[in-house]
């Protein structure tokens, strides 16, 4: 607010006159509307709303002792509230500091507001004690226990879950177990050749594996599974390929013949 109100056509209006119009400036945001209706206007000034209507048919109302070179209408009814006119002009009149200070001064209103809102909502809010019954005064009968500790079905007591095994590179010195032997044994697999491709595979792609002795058990079943090893002629598994059915798989992967061009002399064509 200017010290020039003092000194505007507005300082000669009746007292409720001036109170709206205060009362419409401090209520005014940046973009210089008052978000309020006219009895609104008038609780928050303090006047009656008969009062309030006439101050704002008054601001409606052209002035002609208006200092602004215009024709003095000082708001306009706007849907929600009350724009005041010449709200921009004056923004623009306010010093760099004054605009600042005005900003910081309206944040530290907001913050208080929110902050007493909060604490009244703290109030308001019920206890987590008021939910919980007070049952200090009660005893136990003497005749009964405390209800055992039930193991679960391993027969241990219930204890911490187990953190995750941390997983790792191939170690350098690793090799296959006993239990690796039998099964490539049994599946008619080349342990030194799988478990060479094996490491040779992790140490290429930088592989980590919480459990590598695990994990060569997996790659010797799938290698079972795809049936890339094996002695000749098919037999695998006490299985053995018919001897038609092995010439033909046999010829199918022989290169195929590129047709003549042109016959040479003293060369038959096949």
């Amino acid at each position: 607010m200017f010290h020039s109100i003092v000194h505007s056509t507005i300082w000669r209006e009746p007292n409720h006159v001036r109170i709206a119009w205060v009362t419409l400036l401090a209520l005014a945001d940046r973009d210089g509307i008052a978000w309020c209706s006219i009895p609104g206007l008038a609780d928050a000034a303090r006047i009656t709303q008969e009062q309030a209507e006439e101050a704002v048919a008054k601001f409606q109302a052209p002035d002609p002792g208006s200092s602004d070179l215009t024709d003095g209408k000082r708001i306009e009814v706007v849907r929600g509230g009350i724009r005041l006119l010449n709200h921009g002009f004056y923004q623009y009149l306010m010093s760099p500091d004054e605009r600042r200070e005005k900003d910081a001064e309206r944040k530290r209103r907001k913050r208080a507001l929110l902050k007493q809102q909060a604490t009244a909502d703290t109030a308001d809010s019920p206890r987590t004690s008021d939910f919980v019954r007070d049952v200090s005064h009660q005893t136990r009968p003497d005749n009964t226990k405390e209800p055992p500790v039930v193991p679960l079905s391993g027969g241990t007591t219930p204890t911490e879950p187990k953190r995750p095994k941390r997983r790792t590179i191939i170690p350098p010195d690793w090799k296959p177990t006993a239990n690796h032997v039998e099964l490539a044994r049994s599946s008619n697999l080349d342990l030194g050749r799988e478990a060479l491709k094996f490491k040779t595979h992790a140490e290429a792609t930088g592989r980590l594996m919480a459990n590598w002795t695990a994990a060569f058990t997996t790659w010797l079943l799938k290698a079972s599974e795809s049936g890339s090893q094996g002695p000749a002629n098919g037999q695998r598994n006490g299985y053995q390929k018919p001897p038609g059915l092995v010439q033909h798989e046999a010829n199918r992967k022989r290169p195929a013949r590129l047709p003549w061009v042109s016959q040479p002399p003293g060369m038959v064509r096949e």
